[in-house]
């Protein structure tokens, strides 16, 4: 019993032309193919001339012209090459924020409305600090004094029990590691003034970071709460107090006193 066979023919010499489909009855080699468009029988023994012969057929689809092979590129992902492995970088400590803190007893203090008093001049035999003060001590006085002045009220007078108090305040800060008016043993700023000798304490300004005189002063200054106390024209006399080391490197304690 004969069936079909289908193929596809690509190329059979330069007569041929890829895409050439053909189909022909098959035949075991005892058979023979019969076909009213061959003369006599033959036995299928030839393939290539059957498939020549077939290929000249009406039935046969044999396109114009060649259809070209395209070479197909071969496709390929291409290997990641392995990224470097990232190494951790030790997170950098953030620099130590400069703080300041002020400090009011009973009442906090905005700056006077009232009409700015012509500065009188300094008495004469107003203590200046003493041998012990530092260098910057002695220039914020005078720059919180010119702040002062400027906005119409009297310069502060330097007291030395109120140096003294703010000195061990900055001291104990910056040996304790801690920044705040109270001291560890629960003392306020009054307690530490009066412990002194200074019976009339009246404020105090603290501050932590600043590496001068003038980075001190101005961040008092750009607070309002600190800028009231060093511009209440009702404070008499004053004290500095500079210490180093610490958490912040160097802390900055004024007190402020009423006489």
């Amino acid at each position: 019993m004969s069936s079909l066979l289908a193929f596809d023919i690509v190329g059979l010499g330069p007569s041929a032309h890829a895409g050439v489909r053909a189909s022909l009855p098959f035949l075991d080699d005892k058979e023979f193919f019969e076909d009213e468009e061959f003369e006599g029988r033959e036995l299928l023994r030839d393939k290539d001339r059957i498939i020549r012969e077939a290929a000249s057929r009406d039935d046969v689809w044999i396109p114009d012209r060649a259809i070209p092979s395209v070479p197909v590129t071969p496709k390929h992902t291409p290997t990641r090459k392995p990224r470097p492995t990232a190494t951790a970088t030790p997170t950098k400590k953030p620099a130590k924020t400069p703080r300041w803190k002020q400090w009011k007893h009973r009442k906090h203090h905005r700056p006077s409305t009232r009409p700015m008093p012509v500065p009188s001049p300094t008495r004469p035999g107003t203590p200046a600090p003493t041998d012990r003060a530092t260098g910057l001590e002695r220039e914020v006085w005078r720059l919180i004094n010119a702040a002062r002045t400027e906005r119409g009220c009297a310069a502060l007078r330097y007291d030395s029990r109120i140096a003294r108090a703010a000195r061990l305040h900055s001291q104990d800060m910056a040996r304790n590691g801690y920044f705040e008016h109270d001291s560890l043993d629960g003392r306020s700023p009054w307690d530490r003034m009066r412990a002194q000798g200074y019976d009339a304490p009246g404020a105090e300004n603290i501050a932590a970071g600043q590496r001068t005189p003038q980075a001190a002063v101005r961040a008092w200054m750009s607070s309002s709460g600190h800028r009231a106390n060093i511009l209440d024209c009702d404070l008499k006399a004053t004290g500095v107090g500079v210490a180093f080391g610490g958490r912040y490197g160097i802390y900055w304690t004024q007190d402020f006193g009423r006489e």
